[in-house]
C-alpha cells in the first residue's frame, strides 16, 4: 500500500491546482460570458429544481441541513471531543476543526461576499435561504467536512477493505447528493454548487498534505516517546 506519509507536498498540490480548476474556469466564465453562464445555469436549474412530490419535498428539505451550519457545528464539536479525548489525538483534533472552520467558516463566506451572486430568482425557493449565492456553502461544506471525515476513517482503517470502502462512499456520496439538494431545492445555479465542492476539495487536499506529512507523523513521534 502507499506510503501516503511519506508522500512530499509537491503531490498534493498538483491534486489541489486540479481539483480548484473547475472553480477558476466558473469565474473566468462569469466575467467573459456573463449572460451565456446565466442562461446555462437556468436551464440546467429548470431541469432539477422541484422533480419530484411533496414527499420527495419533505425528504430533501431535511437531507440538505446535513451540510447546514448548525449541523456541521454540532458534528464537528463531536468529532473534536471523540478524537481528544476517546482516542487520545489532540492534533488530529485540532486538525478537523481548523479545516472546518478555515473552509466552510472563512473561505466560503469572503468568496461569497466578493462575488455576491444574487440567489436564482427563476424558480421559487422550496426553503428559506438568505445570504449570496456563489458559492454553494453547503456544498463546499459538505466536501470539507465529510471529506475530513472519510480521510480520517481511510486513516484508522485503511488496512481493512471495508474501511476504504466506508471512506470512498463518505467522500463521494454526501458531497454530490447535497449539493444536487441545493439545486431541487432552487436556492443554487448549478455552478455554484460546482464552485463550491471545487473550493472545498482544494481545501481539503491541502489539508490532508499536512496531516499526512505532519499531523500524523507527530502523532506517531509522540506515541514512541511515551511508549520508550
Amino acid at each position: 500500500m502507499t506510503d501516503y506519509y511519506a508522500a512530499p507536498f509537491s503531490k498534493y498540490f498538483r491534486q489541489a491546482a486540479i481539483a480548484v480548476l473547475p472553480f477558476i474556469i466558473i469565474v473566468t466564465l462569469a466575467i467573459a460570458i456573463p449572460d451565456r453562464l446565466q442562461s446555462f445555469d437556468e436551464n440546467l436549474l429548470l431541469t432539477i429544481y422541484n422533480s419530484g412530490g411533496p414527499l420527495l419535498d419533505q425528504i430533501v428539505t431535511t437531507y440538505t441541513d446535513l451540510a447546514g451550519p448548525q449541523t456541521i457545528t454540532v458534528l464537528t464539536i463531536l468529532l473534536w471531543l471523540t478524537y481528544r479525548y476517546y482516542l487520545k489525538k489532540p492534533r488530529v483534533a485540532n486538525w478537523f476543526v481548523v479545516t472546518v472552520v478555515i473552509a466552510f467558516g472563512i473561505l466560503n463566506s469572503m468568496v461569497k461576499y466578493i462575488v455576491m451572486r444574487p440567489r436564482p430568482s427563476v424558480v421559487p425557493h422550496l426553503i428559506e435561504q438568505g445570504g449570496f449565492s456563489f458559492p454553494s456553502g453547503h456544498s463546499c461544506g459538505s466536501m470539507i467536512f465529510y471529506g475530513a471525515l472519510a480521510v480520517l476513517l481511510f486513516e484508522r482503517y485503511k488496512d481493512k477493505k471495508w474501511g476504504r470502502r466506508l471512506a470512498g462512499f463518505v467522500l463521494t456520496f454526501f458531497p454530490i447528493t447535497i449539493a444536487l439538494s441545493r439545486l431541487y431545492l432552487g436556492v443554487h445555479y448549478p455552478s455554484d454548487t460546482v464552485a463550491g465542492l471545487s473550493l472545498g476539495a482544494t481545501t481539503l487536499i491541502i489539508a490532508t498534505a499536512y496531516l499526512r506529512n505532519v499531523i500524523l507523523i507527530e502523532e506517531e513521534n509522540d506515541l514512541n516517546l511515551h511508549s520508550d
